[in-house]
């Protein structure tokens, strides 16, 4: 704000130097168009006021007087002992406050210092007791999974299976660790014990098995939790499966004398053992997770029973069929046949197994075989060739395999119908294009025994009796007759259980013709089997590895 003063009077005459008042001419100053003029102060006389200060001030120095139209400073006054206490613990507050500040941000800059270095785990650090201190996050990591089983607790486990012993320790088996958990947890503890954390120290506790560690009181040890994978030890448990299970072993046919007085010779069957997986692997586990150092398990195992024994031979093989016929061929054609008939003599032929007319021929169309030139017939015409009369040989076996119910897989009819079968019932064989194969659906093994006495050929088939069916009847039907061309014939097979039919089976067709002056040959209206007497059982082989041969 601007102050104006009298016209008689300037600042100057107050000046320090001087103590006399000076004169000076009248100002001319204007207040400012248009603004309102301060009226003049009323002039005093200043002199008697400075003397009444002087007296005032007891002979101190005189306080010099400001000149009218100024402000006058307050004179000071004196602090009390109390303010002057009050300020100092002021002042000792903002000094400590200034201290802790700066304490604070040292500390944060030293933290955040910290916080730039690479981490390391504290000195005193064990995880799982394998020391990790002074290492870094991931350098611990692969430590810990290089030593993961030395956290595992020692155990020895003796498993005893069918009197045998199998002995297993930690090493046998596989283990899932939880390292994170304990990693992480070491590594707050690292930060706080390194001052970079605020929070209070706190050390977490878990209630799993702990590694086996020794410790002392200036080290921290963080427990790792594992625990035992079951395919570990499932597979384990397979493997000695594999050395206890046995399969039981049948008893045997082992020697067939065909056409002799006592016709086979038996081995005894073996006894199984099975062990019982799931009960052992449940066991096995239990041990492992209860983390006890000793254990002995008796496994259980089962005994199996074969399922055929002697007795069941025995009593149960029979002559299931017999079939003959009679040739009325030349010399040649009835050596041939006998040398086919020898060659399948004998044959044993075991379940789910077929057998092969050719096979056991060999190549009938050579004479280094024992065959010999006879008639035979090729593309509808008779001529001679090697191993002519060989098909009344398969025909007789075929006629004993249809009653002994195998199964029919290859059979192939003559291009003439045969005088010496029923139509339907020959099976005529050219090596190696047409064979006779049969097929043993049965559980047990089965015999053929065949021979050619004379001119009269034999073929029986023994076996164990099935049950479903205790008969056998075969027929034959002639159908689609084409007078002097040609006919056909339906062959079936009947099982009869108590006099019911309990099966009826078309077996195989035929085409004959009736070119060159051939005849229709007769249907069979039906024919039963006819079964094998006189079987006369060999003793039992008492050792089960090898065969002998009773004798009268």
């Amino acid at each position: 704000m601007e102050r104006y003063y009298s016209d008689k009077y300037s600042l100057d005459d107050y000046s320090p130097k001087s103590n006399d008042r000076k004169k000076s001419a009248p100002s001319r100053r204007r207040a400012a168009s248009g603004t309102r003029r301060r009226p003049a102060r009323a002039k005093t006389e200043d002199k008697p006021q400075r003397e009444r200060q002087q007296k005032r001030g007891s002979g101190k120095k005189p306080t010099r007087v400001a000149p009218k139209g100024t402000r006058r400073r307050a004179p000071k006054k004196k602090m009390s002992k109390g303010k002057k206490v009050l300020v100092a613990v002021i002042a000792v507050i903002i000094i400590g406050g200034i201290a802790a500040t700066a304490c604070v941000v040292g500390l944060n800059m030293y933290r955040d210092y910290k916080k730039t270095q690479p981490f390391r785990f504290s000195d005193n650090v064990k995880i799982g007791g394998i020391s990790v201190g002074g290492m870094s996050y991931e350098d611990a990591e692969a430590k810990l999974k290089e030593n993961k089983l030395t956290m595992v607790h020692n155990f020895e486990l003796a498993v005893v299976a069918n009197g045998e012993k199998r002995k297993y320790s930690k090493y046998d088996f596989e283990y899932k660790f939880n390292f994170k958990t304990p990693l992480d947890t070491a590594k707050t503890y690292s930060l706080k014990e390194q001052g970079i954390y605020d929070e209070p120290e706190t050390i977490p506790k878990t209630t799993e098995a702990t590694a086996e560690s020794e410790s002392d009181e200036n080290s921290v040890d963080f427990t790792v939790k594992y625990a035992v994978v079951p395919d570990s030890v499932k597979k384990q448990v397979k493997l000695l499966g594999r050395e206890v299970d046995v399969d039981p072993v049948n008893a045997e046919v082992t020697a067939f004398h065909p056409f002799s007085a006592k016709r086979f010779s038996y081995k005894k069957g073996q006894e199984g053992y099975m062990l019982h997986q799931d009960e052992l692997l449940e066991d096995m586990l239990t041990f492992i997770r209860s983390g006890n150092a000793n254990k002995k398990i008796i496994a259980n195992v089962e005994t199996l029973t074969p399922e055929i024994s002697v007795n069941d031979l025995r009593q149960n093989i029979i002559g299931l069929s017999t079939a003959s016929s009679t040739s009325y061929n030349n010399q040649n054609a009835n050596t041939n046949m006998a040398v086919a008939l020898k060659a399948c003599n004998g044959s044993i032929i075991k379940p789910g197994e077929t057998w092969s007319f050719n096979e056991h021929t060999g190549d009938s169309n050579l004479e280094s075989n024992g065959y010999k030139k006879a008639t035979v017939i090729v593309e509808g015409k008779y001529e001679e060739g090697v191993g002519g009369g060989i098909c009344q040989s398969s025909t007789t076996i075929f006629k004993a395999a249809v009653f002994a119910n195998a199964a029919i897989i290859e059979r192939n009819n003559h291009f003439w119908a045969s005088d010496y079968a029923y139509a339907g019932e020959d099976a005529t064989i050219d090596y190696p294009n047409l064979d006779l194969r049969f097929q043993n659906t049965t559980k047990y093994p089965m015999f053929l025994e065949c021979k050619m006495e004379g001119s009269v050929l034999t073929a029986n088939i023994w076996g164990v009796q099935e049950d479903y069916y205790d008969n056998v009847k075969l027929t034959s039907e002639n159908y689609d007759i084409k007078k002097d061309d040609s006919y056909r014939t339906v062959t079936k097979r009947y099982l009869y259980l108590n006099g019911e039919v309990v099966n009826e089976e078309e077996i195989c067709y035929s085409f004959y013709s009736l070119t060159d002056g051939h005849s229709m040959r007769d249907d069979d209206k039906g024919s039963f089997r006819t079964t094998v007497d006189g079987v006369c059982i060999e003793e039992v082989d008492k050792t089960p590895d090898t065969t002998e041969q009773s004798s009268e």
